[in-house]
């Protein structure tokens, strides 16, 4: 949303004029650091809805040890990040904070080595890649405005710059350019969306079929055969 804002002002006005549409805290030029964050926002609260679809399921089918292992164990390690932050945060919980998230860390890693063994904890780093995909949201915003900036940057260097038919140049990279980017960044757009779905949101609670796949085909009883005689 905020690389089409750009994209939509960088088509309508000169290069380098105040953007009046966009708020500045939102302004992905400005404050990337805040998109990050928001993008990484997005992606906890997405695993965090996949973990409860995916905790539910396997209740459903019995599977307790891996709702608990696989699922609920990322939301005691959320809280104990979360309880050792106020803790360093706000000084009158100091080391309350400190002891319930350490707790939490220490029952996360646990439930780890309970569902998996040693190789369990490599799962944190599964989750915490799963959390960082997420900016690439980050790099959809810079990279749509800072190719409309291009593509206005040269239309008025063909203007400037080439004589007689400059302008015309300038009119044809001006629209041109710009089509060309509102198409390739709306692919890219919808591919970055599919691919934080199927990879990092539907990995959390898709569960594949309980019967194997049989082909079609005939089941017979009895078979007459013809001969040719």
């Amino acid at each position: 949303m905020v690389g089409f804002s750009h994209c939509f002002y960088l088509t309508f006005f000169a290069a380098g004029a105040a953007l009046p549409t966009t708020i500045g805290w939102f302004d992905a030029f400005g404050h990337p650091d805040h998109i990050l964050m928001m993008a990484i926002l997005t992606g906890i609260i997405y695993l965090n809805i996949g973990f409860i679809i995916g905790a539910i399921n396997n209740y459903r089918y019995g599977n307790k040890k891996e709702a608990l292992t696989a699922q609920i164990v990322w939301f005691v390690l959320e809280a104990g990040i979360v309880f050792l932050a106020l803790g360093f945060i706000i000084p009158s919980i100091g080391m309350i904070g400190f002891a319930i998230g350490g707790a939490l860390l220490v029952a996360s890693l646990g439930l780890l080595l309970y569902g998996g063994g040693a190789y369990g904890i490599m799962d944190i780093f599964g989750y915490m890649g799963d959390i960082i995909s997420f900016s690439r949201l980050l790099a959809l915003c810079l990279s749509t405005g800072g190719i409309a900036m291009t593509v206005n940057i040269l239309t008025v260097m063909c203007g400037e710059m080439i004589p007689f038919i400059g302008i015309v140049l300038a009119v044809i990279v001006f629209i041109f350019g710009h089509i060309v980017n509102l198409l390739f960044q709306s692919l890219g757009a919808f591919i970055s969306g599919l691919r934080l779905n199927y990879v990092e949101f539907f990995s959390q609670f898709y569960m594949t079929g309980k019967n194997k796949f049989q082909a079609f085909g005939v089941n017979r009883v009895y078979t007459k055969l013809k001969s040719d005689n």
